[in-house]
């Protein structure tokens, strides 16, 4: 789900998944799945938490790609909410590129913090 309302979008995805895998899979599975679903929001998973991070770093990973290719990602993104209007959509992409930008790394795993961190900064 994406209104650009977080985090109601983040919410409403992870009842979407549990709606359409709680035939399919135990509790406990859904709910693992609605958890990572959900640490979309402050992409900040606590320390071991290996899949959480690895869900984080995926869903921030358009940060760290070259300039053309992040552009043509914020586009497409931006695609997806042809209501909002420019002012709030901007308004938007600068808070959240703040908050990655002052977090010591915007990336939680190793793999992450080398692939995509310096490009994320630049």
């Amino acid at each position: 789900m994406h209104t650009n309302t977080s985090p109601q979008d983040e919410l409403a995805s992870a009842e979407v998944a549990r709606a359409l895998l709680a035939p399919h899979l135990t509790p406990t599975e859904v709910d693992e799945v609605c958890r990572l679903v959900l640490i979309t929001i402050s992409h900040a998973p606590t320390a071991g938490d290996q899949r959480a991070a690895r869900v984080a770093d995926a869903d921030l990973h358009g940060l760290g790609l070259t300039w053309e290719r992040y552009l043509a990602n914020v586009q497409a993104i931006r695609a997806e909410l042809p209501g909002l209007p420019p002012a709030q959509w901007r308004a938007h992409r600068r808070a959240f590129a703040q908050r990655m930008l002052e977090r010591p790394r915007i990336f939680a795993t190793e793999l992450g913090l080398e692939r995509w961190e310096g490009s994320a900064r630049a």
